[in-house]
């Protein structure tokens, strides 16, 4: 069994009327490969943003109705980068 630690960076697009922000993810994730296959509930994801700025261009935005927004983006981002390397997870929503 191996540790593999990898690190992402993408976006999170957030819309309101004529408004488009783009707000930049920095993933870093790490997961163990046995034989090949992902160890099941092995995989730990951390993301950082900036949530204060994100909030402050959408007043209307709640901070944790965005963390849930990112940590959804986050999660697709890691499936996607698991699945092109072989990997794949079942699971919905990964650790934080």
């Amino acid at each position: 069994m191996i540790w593999v630690v990898d690190k992402k960076v993408t976006s999170h697009l957030l819309t309101s009327g004529d408004l488009l922000a783009e707000v930049p993810l920095r993933i870093s994730f790490e997961y163990a490969v046995d034989r090949g296959a992902l160890v099941d509930g092995s995989l730990s994801i951390k993301v950082l943003y900036n949530s204060r700025l994100a909030c402050k261009i959408f007043p209307r935005i709640k901070e944790d109705a965005l963390q849930i927004e990112v940590q959804k983006t986050a999660n697709d981002a890691v499936n996607e980068h698991l699945a092109m390397n072989g990997l794949s997870t079942t699971r919905d929503e990964v650790g934080q």
